[in-house]
């Protein structure tokens, strides 16, 4: 791409939205793996669970327990570290 295309693309309202928004999935991610090597895995499990069971239905508490388990999947944290 020229110089000058990727300079206008910069300034597109939409690409900068976007590109804020991908900053801060980086940055709640990077949080939540710090939480998770602070308290420990079993610890986090334990507190969303709590937490899912007072304001979650079932069906949402097993979509939440269901991404857990594929964001703490291996295959999972290697392509997100792959994406940075």
């Amino acid at each position: 791409m020229k110089w000058f295309a990727w300079r206008s693309l910069k300034r597109d309202p939409c690409n900068t939205v976007s590109y804020r928004m991908n900053s801060e999935v980086a940055k709640c991610a990077d949080k939540r793996e710090q939480l998770h090597t602070e308290y420990g895995a079993e610890s986090f499990a334990a507190w969303r669970k709590e937490h899912s069971g007072q304001v979650l239905t079932e069906h949402q508490q097993a979509l939440v327990e269901d991404n857990e388990k594929a964001v703490r999947s291996p295959v999972s944290r290697q392509s997100s570290a792959e994406s940075r």
